[in-house]
């Protein structure tokens, strides 16, 4: 039970971060040639900072898991 929760939260995280990074990079390159997103309070730059921090949670819930799974053996 717990597995099917950790890898519930690992899939939604790193989709969110994800997600923030494709429109981060989408931000950046719109700037370039004057668009913006208007409807982001975030700047490019802090929206990579959130999306690499929720990436490192992933990685630490990944890194339980397999923790979990070594002792378990």
């Amino acid at each position: 039970m717990k597995d099917s929760h950790y890898t519930i939260v690992n899939r939604a995280l790193f989709l969110i971060a994800a997600a923030m990074f494709v429109v981060a990079m989408l931000e950046w390159v719109l700037r370039w040639f004057g668009y913006t997103l208007t409807w982001l309070p975030y700047g490019p730059g802090r929206l990579l900072e959130l999306a690499a921090m929720m990436a490192v949670f992933v990685i630490m819930l990944l890194l339980r898991q397999i923790r979990d799974i070594l002792r378990s053996k």
